[in-house]
């Protein structure tokens, strides 16, 4: 039985102060994210501050660099979250979604499934390294960002198609039985909350030590560009810093990271 998260069904289950309540639940939409564009069309960023946009299915799910996210309906949890960070120095989209990882790793622990684990940027993966859940941060205007998180709760190995099987999982999977998308819904509530009332620099040091990408040779591809090293570290912007083979230091602020042997890196040769 499909267990609905609706304006009547999550509330009681709420431990914050402003995110979560003001809710638009929908069975289905196209996105969570456009949903929240269209709200803030017509309201301001100060009303919606919090307002959590909700979909059990959704037709045109999106993540990052044009990939799509798609999930049967009732088994993932896919929403949307509108910020007024008007007054918050530190926040941009980045800074939302280190904040964002670190909340639903801590929120799986909450419910029973420990050793999550963030691969940058905005990934959260099983102890094992499946994909678990995505995150992507928008700023559609200045001092407001929307931040749509999905996590694959519910599925069995056999909802998934055949060829990702080996690469995501759901928490169900993890835990060996189902679980309640809105008892996790309104744990991550809670832990993003309290995590975004940290300081910076708590939550960069909360993300490095979950994040299984640190200390790991890697190649970084951005719009079919390579970049290899190994991640040795987080600029305080949210940059990953490489240190290449001639022991130069780069950072990159975008791209898909690919853990790689060794002796897989490239040499670097000075001119």
């Amino acid at each position: 039985m499909l267990e609905e998260i609706t304006e009547d069904t999550l509330p009681p289950l709420l431990q914050t102060q402003f995110l979560g309540r003001r809710l638009y639940a929908f069975g289905q939409c196209e996105s969570t994210l456009l949903c929240a564009r269209q709200l803030l069309k017509g309201a301001s960023p100060a009303a919606l501050h919090g307002a959590l946009i909700v979909a059990d299915y959704q037709t045109g799910g999106r993540g990052r660099n044009g990939h799509t996210w798609t999930s049967a309906k009732g088994l993932s949890l896919l929403f949307t979250l509108i910020l007024d960070a008007t007054h918050d120095a530190f926040a941009s989209p980045m800074s939302v979604t280190f904040t964002a990882a670190v909340a639903v790793v801590e929120a799986l622990r909450r419910q029973g499934i420990p050793h999550c684990n963030i691969k940058w940027p905005n990934d959260v993966l099983s102890p094992d390294g499946r994909k678990l859940c995505g995150i992507l941060t928008e700023s559609p205007s200045p001092h407001v960002l929307i931040s749509g998180i999905g996590i694959n709760v519910n599925q069995c190995a056999e909802d998934f198609p055949e060829e990702l099987r080996n690469t995501v999982c759901s928490a169900r999977m993890l835990a060996g039985q189902p679980l309640s998308r809105l008892a996790l819904l309104a744990d991550v509530l809670k832990e993003l909350e309290s995590n975004l009332e940290l300081p910076h620099q708590a939550i960069i040091a909360k993300w490095q030590r979950l994040c299984n990408t640190l200390g790991r040779n890697v190649r970084v591809r951005v719009a079919g560009h390579d970049t290899f090293g190994q991640a040795v570290g987080l600029d305080e912007d949210g940059s990953l810093i490489l240190r290449r083979m001639d022991g130069s230091l780069e950072n990159v602020r975008s791209g898909e990271v690919e853990e790689l042997r060794p002796c897989s890196i490239p040499p670097v040769f000075s001119s």
